[in-house]
């Protein structure tokens, strides 16, 4: 069950290609609009048990990311933004700074 198959010209058996399945990005997910429920300088994490994508539209300058700890800085473009990011399953996520966010949507 864990993808190690002893070799590379061995066939993957179905419990590996059910890992593999649970795991990858974009199988079984769907796009979900959660702008209603997201906001600035709160801490989300992923507990989804797979990777998920995130889709976000902003008005501000210059928007500070904090994915799992790491800072992802993104200019603005005439005060105007667009970010996207993959976040790994049980990492956390947020937008450091006060911006006004137009969308958020998740594919999860």
């Amino acid at each position: 069950d864990d993808l190690t198959t002893g070799g590379a010209t061995k066939l993957l058996s179905a419990e590996q290609g059910k890992v593999l399945n649970d795991k990858a990005l974009g199988v079984n997910q769907t796009w979900q609009n959660l702008t209603a429920s997201r906001a600035a300088e709160t801490i989300y994490t992923n507990t989804t048990g797979k990777p998920i994508q995130v889709a976000i539209s902003y008005n501000g300058n210059n928007a500070y990311f904090d994915i799992g700890g790491v800072e992802i800085y993104m200019p603005d473009y005439n005060s105007f933004g667009f970010a996207f990011f993959i976040i790994p399953n049980g990492t956390t996520y947020r937008i450091r700074n006060q911006i006004s966010i137009n969308s958020w949507s998740e594919l999860r």
